[in-house]
């Protein structure tokens, strides 16, 4: 009944509008809290008290509003202390946060501090979300530090700094943000977001080349092997969006070799990169007869790269590898008569005179010829095309308009290994520039080794023994039995070690490397080593060895070994 006869008061008193207007926006309970307030003081009538809380209120709300609106003045100069200029974002991103460098423009961000402003501690904040929800980043706490600046550009290595802690993300849609903070971690500007994806990048199955020309085994006269010859091939299906550069090799084939065994040990004699294009022209891949040990027979592929190098399509982007030949090179004729081939000789007869003999080269040439005799000794584990190829010849011999020759003392001693009683032997005629008009086929000879006067074996270690690393760190004994029969003077016993290095076996370690121990006891037949290893077998070196010892009398020579 009391709050209908004040409501009744309100509405009669409507032509005050200005004054009882505004108690309207409060709601009912708070009007009449007020009113009841004035009345219960006896301050003033109904009437009188309706204006009194109206204006009350009113004042409050007014004093409400300007807090407000001062509250939100100093929030906005804030924000407004630096500006994001521009956030530059790539649509599609790769799911790892560390590739993104290598994406260019994947981000890049312009800001620039406004005049007046100097906020303390900026920090800029980088966050990384999916669905609203925060995924990775960094806080007002941990943001990047930035250095007091006018205007910077923060490139995506800076700004991938602040997401270190970003897991691999999944394919999908994600929003980035960045936002400046102060050193009470109050944000200083405006928080922008760009969108982006991330999608993993389709496989693509691309086909190596195919190789059309040469065709495989064509054979060519010698007039087309010496002219400019063409290779061609397919390019990789479907064609890939990079440019592609197609690797062509050739490799030519020595005697006694397959394409695959040339592939793998002989350097390729072309090796042309073509850029974008399926065929190319190679000229001058022989310029004359094949000489032994190289044959007129060639292998050949192709291998597609992009521009880092690396290979593209199935099989490493190489194709098929394919064969092609000639006939050699007409060349002159000429014959070794003397050894024949495959002779064996006595000792005596092969520390003696040899006399080689040949046939002289048909046609005649009109200007003289010049006849260059070539003996090798071949090494263990050797035929007489590696020695031709690796050794250096023991005979070099040149005579003028002459077929034979006599050579003294193609042995002087016992043959120790790593050397042979094994030999082979090739003759060249060559004009008066040089230049080689025919040579022979390469014959072989050898001898009866000589005995050796004395006799010892290897006891310790044993053959292909094998050592822990703490044993081959510390003291090793070697031991070997003494000269049999026992020479009449002193015998000095010198011990050699070799260390292997990769691809080696223990002839060629003998062969071409120095050894790391050579140590020499007089009348002794074991000898103390230490540090045969100092640390790990770094290559090209090998955890592997082998030694011997040779007997040796006063002035040197070897009696036994």
């Amino acid at each position: 009944m009391a709050q209908k006869k004040k409501l009744i008061i309100f509405y009669a008193c409507q032509h005050r509008r200005a004054t009882l207007t505004p108690i309207q926006s409060y709601p009912p309970d708070i009007q009449s809290k007020k009113i009841n307030h004035f009345l219960g003081r006896g301050l003033c009538s109904e009437k009188m008290a309706f204006v009194k809380a109206n204006k009350y209120l009113f004042m409050k709300k007014l004093k409400l509003l300007l807090l407000l609106t001062i509250f939100g003045a100093s929030a906005n100069s804030q924000l407004q202390q630096i500006k994001i200029v521009s956030f530059t974002v790539k649509n599609q991103l790769p799911s790892a946060i560390d590739n993104w460098n290598s994406s260019p423009a994947a981000l890049l961000l312009v800001a620039q501090k406004l005049p007046q402003s100097r906020p303390e501690g900026v920090r800029l904040v980088l966050q990384i979300k999916s669905g609203g929800a925060v995924i990775c980043g960094n806080t007002s706490a941990t943001g990047l530090p930035v250095d007091n600046f006018t205007t910077r550009t923060f490139t995506v290595g800076e700004l991938t700094g602040g997401l270190t802690n970003c897991p691999l993300l999944k394919d999908g849609s994600y929003t980035i943000c960045a936002q400046f903070y102060n050193i009470d971690k109050v944000a200083i500007s405006n928080e922008v977001c760009k969108d982006f994806t991330v999608e993993s990048p389709q496989v693509v199955e691309y086909t190596a080349p195919t190789l059309i020309n040469p065709d495989n085994g064509k054979i060519y006269t010698p007039n087309e092997i010496m002219a400019p010859l063409q290779f061609r091939w397919t390019p990789l299906v479907p064609k890939p969006r990079e440019p592609v550069t197609y690797k062509l090799r050739v490799w030519q084939l020595m005697q006694g070799q397959n394409g695959m065994a040339a592939m793998k040990s002989n350097q390729p004699i072309v090796d042309k990169d073509v850029k974008e294009l399926t065929q190319a022209v190679v000229t001058n891949l022989i310029t004359g007869p094949c000489k032994p040990p190289y044959m007129c027979d060639f292998i050949w592929n192709v291998q597609a790269i992009d521009r880092q190098g690396k290979p593209i399509g199935r099989n490493d982007g190489m194709s098929e590898s394919w064969s092609f030949g000639a006939t050699n090179p007409t060349a002159n004729s000429i014959t070794n008569i003397s050894p024949v081939d495959k002779k064996q000789f006595t000792l005596d007869e092969a520390k003696s005179n040899l006399t080689f003999r040949w046939t002289p080269l048909v046609p005649r040439p009109r200007d003289p010829v010049t006849y260059r005799l070539k003996v090798w000794q071949l090494m263990q584990g050797q035929n007489g095309q590696q020695a031709m190829r690796t050794n250096k010849p023991i005979i070099e011999k040149e005579m003028v308009d002459a077929a034979e020759t006599t050579v003294n003392g193609i042995i002087t001693g016992p043959c120790k290994p790593p050397y042979m009683c094994d030999f082979i032997w090739q003759v060249q005629a060559l004009d008066r520039t040089g230049q080689v008009l025919g040579e022979t086929k390469e014959w072989s000879f050898g001898a009866t080794s000589p005995a050796v006067t004395s006799s010892l074996a290897n006891t310790f270690p044993t053959d292909k023994k094998e050592f822990t690393l703490d044993e081959a760190k510390s003291n090793l004994t070697f031991r070997w039995t003494p000269c049999l029969p026992k020479p009449q003077g002193p015998v000095t016993y010198r011990l050699k070690v070799w260390q292997l290095m990769q691809g080696q076996n223990g002839t060629q370690a003998m062969k071409s490397n120095q050894p790391i121990i050579t140590k020499d006891v007089d009348n002794n037949t074991e000898v103390n080593v230490s540090s045969i290893l100092t640390g790990p077998c770094k290559p090209p070196y090998m955890c592997d060895f082998v030694w011997d010892v040779d007997a040796m009398d006063a002035q040197g020579k070897v009696l036994g070994s």
